[in-house]
């Protein structure tokens, strides 16, 4: 059953006639587009609100008196929520979505729902990727390579001599060292090795084309090279005669350790990123050739043999010297030949060559 409404307030003798209102001040009375009522016609200009204007708005019912008018003694549930809905607090904000907007996304259907969870996924996984990345690059540091030995055969049958030109297998031994949180791999490694006083004429090369290089470790890596050299690319011969005084084959020098420079040229890669290092070290290694090597890759060219100073040195290869017999050897051969010489008699002489042998 409803609720009756309740009596309207009765009028005070004072409300029962408008009370006259006096005109504004000019600096409290409002600017207009168009004339207003006893206003001049003119556009622009300022308009008071006359007596009879604010009569008559005073004389309008107000808004509770047309909803009792209108509806008569409905439920006041009825027409309250039209009224003062514009008066009602904002409803509760968890976030940055408001009510409106959460059923807004409630309403949406599912394939946009999904969309919408795989754009933010994909977003956010991006923001972390790019994070790490800004990370990586601003704390990387570039690896320290270092090379350790040069592997040389031991036997010098292994060195291929042919047409003027020495060729050997060796291992070039290099310790890399990355101080990086993340692993890193060797794209390309090429060392090319030289000599120190003459940077013009290669002696080789030494290449590796991928290794991997574990996170705050010391790697350790063998390089496979090919040692070669050919006369006829040293027009000075500077590198052989530097070779040949190293190792003590000329007259009046003494053995000393070969000195190899090797360039070398290494891109090393972090993730996406890939960085080319060079340096240029020298390694220092026991002489792998002798004379006879020398002479017989020469072959016939007394002339380069002359210009080494090797030429008195290959003539005295030539004629291999004879082993030197023990002293007890030849003493005893000397006793064996006195006893024979008492023993027999003079005409034994003429039968037994050994006796006339002058070697002793």
């Amino acid at each position: 059953m409803s609720r009756p409404l309740p009596a309207p307030p009765v009028p005070h003798e004072y409300e029962s006639h408008p009370v006259p209102v006096h005109t504004q001040p000019m600096y409290l009375q409002p600017y207009h587009d168009t004339p207003t009522y006893g206003a001049d016609e003119s556009f622009g200009r300022r308009s008071s609100v006359s007596l009879q204007d604010e009569t008559k708005a005073q004389e309008q019912p107000s808004a509770f008196e047309e909803s009792t008018q209108q509806h008569g003694d409905a439920d006041e549930e009825y027409y309250a929520p039209a009224m003062y809905e514009d008066a009602r607090p904002p409803k509760y904000r968890n976030g940055i979505w408001s009510y409106d907007d959460r059923r807004a996304f409630q309403r949406q259907p599912l394939w946009a729902k999904l969309l919408r969870i795989a754009a933010f996924i994909f977003i956010f996984g991006l923001i972390v990727a790019l994070s790490v990345v800004m990370l990586i690059v601003i704390f990387l540091r570039p690896p320290n390579i270092g090379l350790q030995s040069l592997d040389l055969p031991n036997s010098a049958s292994q060195i291929q001599i042919q047409d003027q030109a020495f060729a050997v297998n060796a291992s070039l031994t290099a310790v890399i060292s990355n101080p990086n949180y993340v692993s890193a791999k060797i794209n390309n490694l090429t060392a090319v090795p030289y000599d120190p006083n003459v940077r013009t004429t290669p002696l080789g090369i030494c290449n590796v084309p991928h290794k991997t290089i574990e996170a705050r470790k010391n790697t350790t890596i063998s390089i496979p090279c090919e040692l070669s050299y050919n006369v006829q690319e040293d027009s000075n011969l500077s590198v052989i005669k530097d070779i040949v005084n190293r190792c003590g084959l000329v007259q009046g020098s003494s053995k000393q350790d070969l000195q190899i420079l090797f360039d070398t040229h290494v891109t090393i890669q972090f993730l996406a990123f890939h960085i080319p290092i060079s340096i240029s070290p020298t390694i220092s290694t026991e002489c792998p050739i002798t004379r006879k090597e020398i002479k017989q890759a020469l072959g016939d060219h007394a002339d380069i043999l002359n210009e080494l100073g090797l030429g008195n040195l290959a003539r005295r290869d030539e004629v291999p010297e004879e082993p030197r017999v023990p002293f007890h050897e030849r003493l005893r051969a000397l006793a064996m030949r006195v006893m024979r010489t008492l023993t027999r008699g003079p005409d034994d002489f003429e039968t037994d060559p050994t006796l006339h042998d002058s070697s002793l």
